[in-house]
């Protein structure tokens, strides 16, 4: 438990310092599975080998969240922006 919660510091330590333009969800996709991977990865392995498992899980989930939560934050941040409509009707409403 001890080193679930340590990595789990860990990686909340290093997601804050990370530089980048790093939106809310990325940041928060990066600490969400860090921690579901430390979770997963404490349930493998036996003795000091289940501290090296929570510790990989840990930076997998991490991975893998970070790249969930940059995935979300440009779909959202980097749509392409709405079509601009013209108030003038096409040439072809007047016959020409």
């Amino acid at each position: 438990m001890r080193s679930l919660l340590a990595s789990i510091a860990l990686t909340a330590l290093l997601a804050a310092c990370a530089p980048g333009p790093y939106g809310p969800n990325q940041t928060v996709g990066t600490l969400l599975g860090a921690g579901a991977g430390a979770l997963i990865g404490n349930q493998f392995g036996h003795g000091s080998g289940r501290v090296a498992a929570t510790a990989g899980g840990a930076v997998i989930g991490g991975i893998i969240g970070n790249n969930l939560g940059y995935n979300a934050d440009r779909a959202y941040y980097y749509a392409p922006p709405p079509p601009r409509y013209s108030y003038y009707p096409p040439a072809s409403y007047y016959g020409y």
